[in-house]
């Protein structure tokens, strides 16, 4: 789970080997260690057998000291941070925004992506890249020519990259196309595969695979396509897979279904409240919507917020198995004039009742439990159940306007388009459905009785 921070600015110094060091920093270091850290710098640069990087060397000795803290904190140097916020904060990365069928020859499209400059330039499905930069890119075997593409086709951000396709049947002449694709930042959808898994009672399903920036909207936007046509009876809250992103999303999230009372509260190490989050009832859409969350071993860090806060608060029934147990809160240090990043574990969080999750960082007064959320109803998989949720849930949802396309192009090569998580073929959602008729069955009999 991740908070945003900011640090007031650090002074730095140029040294003759051009490294920047930052004075700020070393002035806390102990002297001994503060000459040490100099003189083995100076001697590795003087000595070693091979030519070094002055400034890489400072940025590993960093990145050593903040790897051994725990397994979550992490130096993100200057030439990581745009992929790393990307990543972290916003749930995009870096290309042109096109979906590819896999170990296909020639390079087939399966669909462009929103927001990326395929789809605003017209690529459609069934393109088929003929030469993407400088390379020719017909020939690729199978095997090898979707990872080739992705590979050419990424690149820094507001770079182009210049790309033939030909379009048109086979057996037909194909029209060759030459566009110049930009690469940017293109959002990766956060809130997946919301449809009706029981159309009778109207019972919703929805997948919410990462907590970052903007997912609440795309969740409130994904629910009223599922009420378009009426309430729904229930929903199912699909968490699986999910691990983790900003603590603001996942407060929001539950703040969704609780109209009141506490969700979350984070604490310093001395065990002081540092933040309480509480519902607001304007935020509360779905106060009564009978609801059921799956997790598995997958689900972490705000996804444990939620799922624990609807637990403990009687919101939800919890299905699946037991969580990854991540309660612990990271936080993005970033300084003025300085281009690097400082991923750092500041706190941990607890439920409602009081619960951490965290399964290893534990406060002495956190008690025996093990951590991770305990499922209601514990439904465990076989390694390879487990593996084919995993690819399902992991699997890019078609946008609308390009499957019909899409799914014509599939049967011309032989592929399945992904599809759905279904009840039939998902142990974990047949039982989370189960589990919602009932709650929506009697929540329907108690209003039918008032």
């Amino acid at each position: 789970m991740l908070a945003v921070a900011s640090v007031a600015t650090l002074c730095f110094v140029a040294v003759p080997a051009g490294v920047l060091l930052w004075r700020q920093v070393f002035e806390t270091l102990p002297s001994d260690g503060l000459r040490a850290l100099r003189l083995v710098h100076e001697q590795i640069l003087t000595e070693h057998v091979e030519p070094q990087d002055a400034e890489k060397l400072i940025d590993d000795a960093i990145r050593g000291m903040v790897g051994e803290l725990d397994r979550f904190s992490e130096f993100v140097p200057a030439d990581d941070v745009e992929g790393f916020e990307a990543r972290e904060l916003d749930g995009t990365y870096v290309g042109v925004g096109v979906l590819l069928f896999s170990e296909t020859s020639p390079i087939t499209v399966q669909s462009p992506l929103d927001g990326g400059s395929a789809a605003e330039l017209g690529v459609q499905p069934g393109d088929r890249f003929v030469r993407i930069g400088d390379e020719d890119v017909r020939a690729l075997p199978p095997e090898q020519a979707t990872a080739t593409a992705v590979k050419l086709l990424r690149g820094p951000s507001g770079s182009r990259v210049p790309v033939r396709i030909e379009r048109g049947a086979d057996g037909d002449a194909p029209a060759a196309i030459d566009l110049e694709l930009e690469r940017r930042p293109v959002p990766q959808s956060r809130v997946k595969w919301a449809h009706l898994i029981d159309p009778e009672r109207r019972l919703g399903y929805v997948h919410v695979s990462g907590f970052q920036r903007g997912m609440v909207e795309d969740f409130d936007a994904r629910m009223a396509e599922l009420e378009a046509d009426g309430p729904l009876g229930g929903l199912c809250l699909d968490l699986r897979r999910n691990p983790g992103g900003l603590l603001t999303e996942a407060v929001a999230l539950a703040n969704r279904f609780v109209a009141d009372g506490e969700l979350v509260t984070l604490k310093r190490r001395r065990g002081e409240v540092l933040e309480r989050h509480t519902a607001e009832t304007p935020a509360c859409t779905h106060p009564d919507l009978p609801l059921v969350v799956l997790v598995d071993e997958g689900t972490a860090s705000a996804s444990e917020v939620v799922a624990g806060a609807l637990q403990d608060l009687g919101r939800a029934v919890v299905v699946g198995t037991r969580s990854y147990g991540k309660g612990v809160v990271q936080s993005i240090y970033s300084w003025s004039g300085l281009p690097f990043r400082l991923k750092l574990t500041t706190a941990r969080y607890y439920t409602p009742s009081g619960r951490s999750l965290e399964r290893t960082l534990r406060h002495p007064e956190d008690g025996d439990d093990e951590g991770g959320i305990i499922p209601d109803e514990v439904v465990d998989l076989t390694a390879e159940e487990s593996r084919r949720v995993a690819v399902r849930l992991a699997a890019h949802e078609i946008l609308p306007p390009y499957l019909e396309a899409a799914r014509r192009v599939a049967a011309e090569l032989d592929r399945t388009l992904a599809e759905a998580p279904a009840p039939g073929d998902d142990e974990q959602l047949a039982a989370a459905t189960a589990a919602l008729a009932a709650r929506a069955d009697a929540a329907r009999e108690t209003g039918e009785r008032r």
